[in-house]
């Protein structure tokens, strides 16, 4: 019988008395001791993770198309006796692996950092109190506390409070909420869309009922656009070596050379053509991109983010906490029917929780604990308690006092409390006429009610609150649309409100309410959402729309969100962002998580991401120009001239060479864009190609120095031509990462060194001839002068390149 199916079935079947004596021994939760014993019982296989899943990781590196054709071109060295081809070839492979295992192997350490910081969290009881602990360090027997936008964090049996409104979809495909109450079953991963309980944690991780299903999803990998269009060029140069390469052996076949070692200079060619280190690139890169990122306060949560977010074009951003401080103060209160202005304050208070951190809540209570009245507090008894709810908008208290009376309170939005009283008719124009008055100063406002004698409901305040923008917000703003991002901000407050604040940091006032277009077609809705400058009295289920709607206009979307019910207004953004102190729900489903408030984290986010396009960018074309630049002088060199301008080592050599700096284009430095980037293959493949014909010409100009000026021997020639080519193909490297001239961005150490170093190691290599035709120091520091001179020319012709592609660019415009 499976394992987790046996588990359900026991526990539908036992009672809450029976699990609570099965897993805990105290009703305050576990103790230390207790807890320890069970981590060690059902933590995860340590030796595994940490030792047998890496060195499975590394033997993976022997397998495979490019391994096996490396395998196979040193097999055929060593049965033509060409040893010391097949220890160099030898080489390669093992190097190839190292290299390989070792950066995606802190690429992985790195991306599994960030996971840690989006852990999700749980509130749990232990000796006593309630903690706040990393939701994978719950064990069985644990009590832990369920609410409103947080994750199942394993499987639960609920053992106190009213219900929970769960979303199983991501588990069962079940669209609709599922409601549960005590003594039913909740599943590790489902969302609480509605209420708050208590609950028992009965299984844990892997031997959860979902957990290998969840496992699955969770490893499910998505490639950006920009990868997939990476690996497109990937696949277009294999197809390009494999032509050229079956070209040259078949002329090799019909000039009667030998079938062995024509097919290994073949293999040997086709290895050094194909961008074996394409996917260790890609994955460095952006693992790098992501720590930075982290450094900045946003973690990605999904590594195709980056690109996404390089191109956005429109961010929609909340207005509290992002562009507000998020810090209330509280101004003068408006009492009604009788009430006093501290008792409005008082009531307030009861219908709050302290341990939730709310930031109305919080200071609410703050302003209560300075009042005198606050010394009665004690007198009353919290029965139930009712959080808020994005749906109700209002949070809700039923209270006993020190004569057992039992009354109601409740706190939400004004016209949400004022729907609820029965003098609603007689009050409704007052109240609207002083939310609209304090809304236009700026004040969001909270209504306070409470059920009198026969349990009807009594409008008894509101409380203005003045949330401050951020000091940094204007700035920001205009930053953002210097960069070509739009800004429009969104928030469910009074239209008032949105306005007064936009004025405050410079943002356009052309504010509309979410019924503007809510109830329009999509085609006028589209052109009302495009001009507006931002969005009030929005729903959750309005973001949603809203980002469909740009995105039909072909932009590419930002959202911020923090709430249970902006989750799928984050998925469906191409680049969804979770304010700090989302939900987990909102962090879930979004791309990017922040950890500071405010609008600069997103900004400087945006910097990074287009930083790391950048430098993918420079790879494409770099990876296309080289291997034009070798692959085409090479067969027409044995096609036309019948000439192997190099051997089989020395293409070996020159892969080696060649792939070991451009790891380091992952840390090089680089100039954000000041537009969006898209994605421009038309312009990268003609850039490329110019570079990679440049470099063929260059490389015919040597052999004809050497073969015509200079007469070298065969094998001196080929020493020659290997070096002009080492050498030429590091400096394309620092032709191909800048649009201007090369020195107009200075690299970074690592990629400058990098270079400098495996060129010198070709230069060693030849002049002193290890492996190869020793050349000496004269012919070596001639081929230095001669590349130095081809790269200062190639740099000004690829300026010039640029400057017609957006000369002809703008003339399409037009």
């Amino acid at each position: 019988m499976n394992k987790s199916t046996s588990t359900l079935d026991y526990l539908k079947k036992s009672s809450l008395k029976d699990l609570f004596e099965k897993f805990s021994s105290n009703e305050g939760g576990l103790s230390s001791s207790e807890i320890q014993e069970r981590l060690k019982k059902y933590g995860y296989n340590e030796i595994f993770e940490k030792k047998v899943r890496p060195l499975m990781k590394f033997l993976g590196y022997f397998w495979g198309p490019i391994p096996w054709m490396i395998e196979v071109a040193s097999l055929l060295s060593a049965i033509i006796h060409h040893w010391e081809d097949f220890w160099i070839i030898f080489t390669l492979l093992l190097l190839n692996a190292v290299v390989g295992f070792w950066q995606e192997y802190k690429a992985d350490n790195a991306i599994e950092l960030l996971k840690q910081k989006l852990a999700l969290k749980s509130k749990v009881l232990r000796n006593g109190k309630w903690l706040e602990i990393f939701a994978r360090e719950l064990v069985p027997g644990d009590i832990v506390r369920v609410r409103l936008g947080d994750i199942v964090p394993a499987d639960l049996k609920l053992v106190n409070g009213d219900y929970l409104s769960i979303d199983e979809s991501t588990l069962t495909g079940e669209s609709l909420p599922v409601e549960k109450k005590v003594a039913d079953i909740c599943y590790a991963g489902s969302i609480v869309r509605q209420g708050e309980m208590d609950a028992l944690v009965v299984a844990t991780a892997m031997n959860t009922f979902f957990g290998k299903t969840a496992r699955l999803v969770a490893q499910a990998k998505t490639q950006s656009h920009f990868q997939k269009a990476v690996i497109k060029i990937g696949n277009y140069l294999i197809v390009l070596a494999i032509v050229l390469v079956a070209l040259i052996f078949v002329v090799a076949i019909f000039r009667h050379e030998g079938v062995l070692e024509t097919l290994q200079f073949t293999l040997v060619l086709t290895i050094a053509a194909i961008p074996v280190a394409l996917p260790a690139v890609l994955t460095v890169t952006m693992a790098v991109g992501a720590i930075a990122l982290a450094k900045k306060k946003a973690i990605v949560s999904k590594l195709s983010a980056i690109e996404e977010m390089a191109g956005m074009d429109i961010l929609c951003t909340d207005k509290t906490g992002t562009i507000t401080k998020n810090e209330l103060t509280l101004d003068r209160v408006t009492s009604f029917d009788g009430f006093k202005d501290e008792e409005v304050l008082f009531l307030a208070s009861l219908a709050s929780r302290k341990e939730d951190q709310d930031p109305i809540d919080n200071a609410i209570i703050n302003k209560t604990e300075t009042l005198a009245i606050f010394s009665t507090f004690k007198n009353f008894s919290i029965k139930k308690f009712v959080p808020f709810d994005p749906t109700s908008k209002r949070t809700e208290a039923t209270i006993t006092d020190i004569q057992h009376n039992n009354f109601k309170v409740t706190k939400g939005a004004p016209q949400i409390i004022l729907s609820l009283v029965k003098n609603k008719d007689e009050i409704e124009t007052e109240v609207e006429k002083l939310v609209t008055s304090l809304a236009k100063k700026g004040y969001r406002t909270l209504g306070v009610a409470k059920t009198d004698e026969k349990n009807n409901w009594q409008f008894v305040g509101i409380i203005p609150f003045f949330d401050p923008p951020r000091e940094d917000s204007a700035k920001t703003i205009a930053m953002a649309e210097s960069m070509g991002v739009a800004v429009k901000m969104i928030t469910g407050d009074h239209i008032a409100i949105a306005k007064e604040i936009a004025k405050k940091v410079n943002l356009a006032t052309n504010i509309m309410s979410a019924d503007s277009f809510s109830n329009k077609s999509d085609e006028k809705a589209e052109i009302i959402v495009e001009k507006a400058d931002g969005f009030a009295q929005v729903f959750p289920e309005h973001k949603y729309r809203i980002v469909e709607l740009l995105q039909r206009k072909d932009h590419i979307v930002g959202m911020t969100g923090d709430g249970v019910n902006d989750a799928p207004a984050l998925k469906k953004a191409d680049t969804g962002i979770a304010v700090a102190g989302a939900t987990d729900a909102a962090k879930s489903a979004a791309a990017i998580v922040l950890t500071l408030p405010g609008l600069s984290v997103i900004i400087n986010a945006l910097k990074e991401s287009r930083k790391i396009f950048q430098r993918m960018n420079s790879y494409a074309i770099y990876r296309i120009a080289e291997t034009i630049r070798v692959l085409f002088f090479i067969t027409a060199s044995i096609l036309v001239f019948n000439f192997y301008p190099v051997t089989a080592v020395m293409i070996v050599l020159l892969a080696l060479f060649n792939d070991a700096p451009i790891m380091a284009i992952a840390y090089d430095n680089v100039h954000y864009s000041n537009k969006p980037e898209r994605w421009n293959m038309g312009n990268v493949l003609s850039i490329s190609t110019f570079l990679g014909i440049l470099g063929v010409i260059s490389s015919f100009g040597i052999f004809y120095i050497a073969q015509e000026v200079l007469h070298l021997p065969t094998d001196i020639m080929r020493s020659f031509i290997f070096l002009k080519l080492a050498v030429a193909g590091h400096l394309t490297i620092f032709i191909t990462r800048t649009h201007g001239h090369f020195w107009s961005i200075r690299p970074s150490r690592a990629l400058f060194w990098s270079a400098v170093i495996t060129k010198l190691l070709a230069t060693l290599l030849v002049v002193y001839g290890w492996w190869v035709s020793p050349i000496g120091w004269k012919l070596a520091i001639f081929v230095w002068g001669y590349a130095l001179i081809a790269f200062v020319i190639t740099d000004f012709l690829k300026v010039a390149g640029y400057k017609f592609l957006e000369y002809r660019e703008n003339k399409l415009e037009k």
